[in-house]
């Protein structure tokens, strides 16, 4: 089993990414979970938004952020796994006001744009994915 939390949107965009690195770690019949911030629905083409602005007009970590739905086909092109459940995790709004409490640097920031209204547009997404 692996476990990844706030992690994996930073590194598994890359096709082919997770089956070499990540999956190759899991035995046949074992679980990758994930935990991460994503998008309510994909809004990348719309360049002038608060998402933008909030990463600090970094294009290389705006591209990061995406959707369910983008997930699941980026991660749904192979037989080597299954996604067995791709959902918004129901403690989202919790995890979000985890992070603002622990005061970091960054939650800082985040907790002003998130009064701006970047609520709308963030969520975290939960996959659960067997290795066949």
């Amino acid at each position: 089993m692996i476990t990844t939390i706030d992690s994996f949107h930073y590194f598994s965009t890359e096709p082919g990414f997770f089956e070499s690195k990540i999956l190759s770690l899991v035995k046949s019949g074992g679980y990758v979970y994930i935990a991460m911030p994503g998008l309510k629905k994909e809004i990348h083409g719309n360049k002038d938004n608060l998402v933008l602005e909030c990463l600090g007009a970094e294009e290389s970590e705006y591209e990061l952020f995406h959707s369910i739905d983008w997930w699941k086909n980026h991660l749904n092109s192979s037989d080597l796994y299954e996604i067995v459940d791709a959902f918004e995790l129901t403690t989202g709004e919790k995890a979000w006001q985890d992070w603002f409490d622990s005061e970091h640097e960054y939650s800082v920031s985040d907790k002003e744009y998130f009064a701006k209204g970047l609520n709308k547009y963030l969520n975290v997404i939960g996959f659960i994915i067997k290795k066949l």
